[in-house]
């Protein structure tokens, strides 16, 4: 996809995107698309995809990428957005194929780093901890290599090593520019795991709030959605009483936009938070996760909804 996308109309949804309106950004690429030589609809169809994909949008972000790809045919280019389909599709909970087309060979000859670093994350879903600490090792960032080594060694059950694997990766990450906001969100976010892990709850609260401040930065409202859900649990383990009903809207929205392991990330979240005011049972919305974890192939978070439910 070498050739320029110099339409007058390409401004215009460059723009939208740029003022972070993106159902009418992607909405304006996809117009664009349909009137494009292949290759340049090709270009049309993966912005609108990138647009939807910011939106939380990844059934619409997948119908896109499907498009680019038909439009490609077989040129060179097909491995980015191969990886871009494969994290729509993680994102729609559709895990097993997403770990399927991440490892396509056409992604490891085109985009090896991009290919393995969301392997890495599908595999720790998977719960194939030994495939992701290998795989992890072979990461060309310092910072995405020692950050993806930090979730393996979590899941693991190896506090240290993801401790100091954490450490490695924040140290490698400067505060301040924009565009690194997303990593340095997640990276805050996994600080807030770990801490909840070693059971301390005032470090899990900064983290979360930092996490939160970054995503706000980066405006990804799923990823402010998230941290949200761990402030919820980082009060609960402080003993507090925090009010479920803050996850409520951050529930609708995983629901609108079909965000499976959102949802249920809402829910581990929101059930024990209703039982301890005592307004609900927190074993439905446990069940509930339970069940959306395994409609997704998603062995992780299947195992944090069985561990939170009760004995």
């Amino acid at each position: 996809m070498s050739e320029s996308l110099a339409d007058p109309r390409a401004a215009h949804a460059q723009a939208l995107a740029a003022q972070g309106d993106w159902p009418a950004a992607a909405a304006a690429f996809e117009g664009l698309a349909a009137d494009l030589p292949a290759a340049l609809a090709a270009q049309a169809w993966s912005l609108a995809a990138d647009a939807w994909r910011r939106e939380d949008r990844p059934v619409a972000a997948a119908r896109a990428l499907r498009a680019a790809l038909q439009a490609l045919g077989p040129s060179p280019g097909r491995g980015l957005l191969q990886v871009q389909l494969a994290a729509a599709l993680a994102d729609a909970g559709q895990v097993e194929p997403a770990l399927d087309l991440a490892s396509d060979p056409v992604v490891d000859a085109e985009q090896p780093a991009l290919g393995l670093d969301l392997r890495i994350g599908l595999l720790v879903e998977r719960l194939r901890l030994d495939e992701a600490l290998h795989a992890a090792a072979g990461l060309p960032v310092p910072a995405a290599r020692d950050f993806r080594l930090a979730t393996v060694h979590r899941a693991r059950g190896e506090a240290p090593a993801a401790a100091a694997a954490l450490d490695r990766a924040r140290a490698a990450v400067p505060d301040g520019p924009p565009a690194l906001a997303g990593l340095r969100a997640a990276l805050a976010h996994e600080a807030g795991e770990q801490a909840l892990a070693a059971a301390d709850p005032d470090e899990a609260l900064a983290a979360f709030r930092v996490a939160r401040a970054e995503w706000t930065t980066a405006r990804r409202r799923a990823g402010l959605f998230r941290a949200a859900a761990g402030e919820v649990r980082a009060r609960l383990q402080r003993g507090e009483l925090p009010l479920a009903r803050e996850l409520e809207p951050a529930l609708e929205y995983a629901r609108d936009r079909a965000l499976p392991l959102l949802e249920a990330e809402l829910l581990m979240a929101r059930g024990p938070a209703l039982a301890r005011a005592g307004r609900g049972d927190a074993a439905a919305d446990l069940h509930r996760a339970l069940s959306l974890a395994r409609a997704c192939g998603a062995l992780l978070t299947e195992r944090q909804a069985a561990r939170e439910l009760p004995r």
